[in-house]
């Protein structure tokens, strides 16, 4: 009697972390979730681009003496915040970046979330501040497409600003804090992946346009 009601323990958990992943899933995309953004006088995301093709950028090209390229261009995962800054200068901003990919492989639903922090000083006031952090190609054919991503930006340690966006999953708000989705079997945290563009092919690309991390 004890082997079956095991048994069937296992069963039911089984089936409820089955129906749990294809939940997350939706036939197709559809239009991106934007939750309501945390925001203060002092920063206001003004954009935020994250999940989707829309995050697809091409490896940038760059003119040398040496041969042609050999392999065609990858695509890279960019993802970007533009944001305004009220006060004359601001002495230090911290972006949390948060990135779900998604990975079917034989049927089966695998997620990985990426982690990254990006600190910039002096941030003087202004309009079209821009920030960003990348996935490279590899990380992209080895653990999927971007389905979610969010920011956290943090002045003297408190969220003053957050934005989210999703394309073809279901999830609750603040997803990347919520213990049913992180905690989750399906889904694995992978740390080092998210790339700050001083570490990329386009830290060259249009400098002045972008915050200069610390």
């Amino acid at each position: 009697m004890q082997r079956l009601k095991h048994g069937a323990g296992f069963v039911v958990c089984f089936i409820f972390l089955f129906i749990a992943a294809a939940a997350w899933a939706q036939v197709g995309p559809r239009p991106l979730q934007k939750p309501e953004s945390k925001a203060t006088d002092a920063v206001r995301i003004r954009k935020f681009v994250g999940a989707g093709r829309q995050v697809l950028e091409k490896t940038p090209e760059y003119r040398s003496s040496g041969g042609s390229a050999m392999k065609p261009r990858g695509d890279w995962a960019q993802i970007s915040v533009t944001f305004d800054t009220e006060p004359e200068w601001i002495d230090e901003l911290v972006f949390q970046y948060y990135v779900m990919t998604l990975k079917v492989v034989q049927g089966k639903r695998t997620y990985s979330l990426f982690k990254a922090s990006v600190k910039y000083g002096d941030v003087e006031r202004g309009r079209n501040h821009l920030s960003c952090v990348y996935l490279r190609p590899n990380t992209l054919k080895r653990y999927g497409d971007v389905v979610a991503a969010a920011v956290e930006i943090l002045q003297n340690g408190k969220i003053v600003a957050a934005e989210s966006q999703t394309e073809g999953v279901s999830l609750p708000d603040q997803w990347w804090t919520n213990p049913d989705v992180v905690g989750k079997e399906f889904v694995t945290v992978r740390d080092g992946y998210l790339l700050e563009r001083s570490q990329t092919p386009f830290a060259f690309i249009n400098v002045d346009d972008y915050e200069v991390p610390r």
